[in-house]
Formats: C-alpha cells, sequence, structure tokens
C-alpha cells in the first residue's frame, strides 16, 4: 500500500483486527483497529493521519 510521499502495508488477523502500518518521511504510523470494524476503516484512518503529516 502507498500514496503520495509513504508506504506502508495493512494486515487483518483472522481474527478480524485490521492493522495499517505506514512510512512517511521520518514518521512511522501504525494504526489498529479492534474486531468488528467496517473492512478498510484502519486504512482509512491511516490515510487521514498521513493526509496531515507535513
Amino acid at each position: 500500500m502507498g500514496g503520495v510521499g509513504y508506504e506502508g502495508y495493512a494486515y487483518t488477523s483472522p481474527g478480524n483486527v485490521q492493522e495499517v502500518h505506514l512510512l512517511k518521511g521520518d514518521a512511522y504510523i501504525q494504526v489498529i483497529v479492534g474486531a468488528g470494524a467496517v473492512p478498510g476503516t484502519a486504512r482509512h484512518f491511516g490515510d487521514l493521519v498521513v493526509a496531515r503529516l507535513p
């Protein structure tokens, strides 16, 4: 997964816990969303966070 100026990966566990790990410059962002969330929720939150980083 990646976008303008960042790279990362997303993972959904067998228990439906979503994780996104992103790197933008010197910033490392990890978003974890508990089971039961709508698919893609962690990825969406990660995109929102990196969009606000310089």
